[in-house]
């Protein structure tokens, strides 16, 4: 389905766990369609934006529920906790993202790994997939540092009571003397308890680090096939600084408006992060191949210098609205010593 801008009411905002707050927004009136383990663009008052991936299941009656993590200084957290109050209005888009519900027969296993907020995407498709007809059976693994992290914790106790495909399987890295669950990092703990993913469907959420390290020791120790891994890595909304030491290269930017402006570049970085760092591009999803939104045009005569787009690349460019041939998305073009003097044209900013 495609992206478009909303503007939704708060209904309400609570605090839980230790830094974790609810927001709840009333999209009665203007409902907006999503499927379960997408994700949403917020827009700050400055006009920069923060991805949230929505809680709970699509419903008719419209309302939308997003898990944000407080972080000491984010500009999120700073809205929420100075000028975010219910009654205030969100301007939202999206939705984005494919880390979404495939169909699983029922001699199929299915294995959810989360850590953080994470969780929210994992939510919203367990209870609509607990709440159907399907058979296969489910193992969420949820890691946090101590069992407080683990905010969501009794309402999978409760699901896995009522469901018996379900099993909750809550992990631990740094836990109390008192716990006697499983100790360590959800991949780890997975692997070992799944060592034939064969014929499994694997759905992992939160941590970048350990979204690469499930995808790398789930097919290599168990067999999981490469299609049958989805995930949403929550990246930091931060764009990491470039040493200052680094090599660097200058990129020709066009902007719509059809002034020029010349940047200088990390070597090794993404063009993505060099363009996000100068507030030209928008860049939803951190590159993630989620959104589109940092969809370029580089200079013909240069596309024999970049690296060539992937098959997931070249699947969302076709999927975008307006695609031109030459098109690219800037966080997959990492940028290279003999990349000096790239010109690249950019989009219009998509809303």
């Amino acid at each position: 389905m495609p992206a478009a801008t909303f503007e939704l009411p708060v209904s309400s905002i609570a605090r839980i766990g230790a830094d974790v707050v609810v927001v709840s927004l009333d999209g009665a009136a203007t409902p907006m369609p999503y499927r379960e383990g997408q994700f949403l663009a917020v827009e700050l008052p400055d006009g920069d934006v923060r991805s949230y991936s929505l809680a709970q299941p699509c419903s008719g009656d419209g309302r939308l529920e997003l898990h944000i993590r407080l972080r000491r200084q984010g500009k999120m957290s700073r809205w929420l906790e100075d000028g975010l109050a219910p009654g205030s209005k969100l301007r939202l888009h999206g939705p984005y993202g494919d880390c979404v519900w495939q169909p699983a027969a029922g001699d199929e296993a299915v294995v959810m790994l989360a850590t953080g907020t994470g969780i929210a995407p994992l939510h919203a498709m367990l209870v609509r997939e607990l709440a159907g007809a399907g058979s296969a059976r489910i193992s969420l693994y949820w890691g946090g540092r101590v069992s407080g992290d683990l905010y969501f914790a009794d309402r999978f106790e409760r699901l896995a009571q009522s469901s018996p495909r379900f099993t909750f399987i809550p992990v631990l890295s740094r836990p109390e003397p008192s716990w006697t669950g499983a100790r360590g990092h959800v991949q780890q703990v997975a692997a070992a308890r799944h060592p034939d993913l064969r014929n499994s469907w694997v759905y992992a959420c939160g941590a970048p680090a350990m979204v690469r390290d499930a995808k790398v020791q789930l097919g290599s120790r168990c067999g999981l096939p490469h299609h049958r891994f989805l995930a949403d890595a929550f990246e930091p909304a931060q764009t990491p600084s470039a040493r200052a030491d680094a090599a660097v290269v200058q990129v020709h930017a066009r902007l719509a408006d059809g002034r020029d402006e010349v940047l200088s570049m990390a070597v090794g970085a993404s063009l993505y992060s060099g363009l996000r760092a100068a507030s030209l591009i928008q860049g939803v999803c951190g590159g993630k191949l989620s959104c589109g939104t940092c969809r370029v045009q580089p200079d013909a005569q240069w596309s024999a210098r970049l690296p060539a787009a992937s098959r997931g690349e070249k699947r969302l460019l076709a999927a975008l609205d307006h695609a031109a041939d030459g098109d690219r998305l800037a966080c997959q073009i990492m940028l290279a010593a003999d990349m000096s003097g790239l010109p690249v044209n950019l989009y219009p900013p998509a809303w």
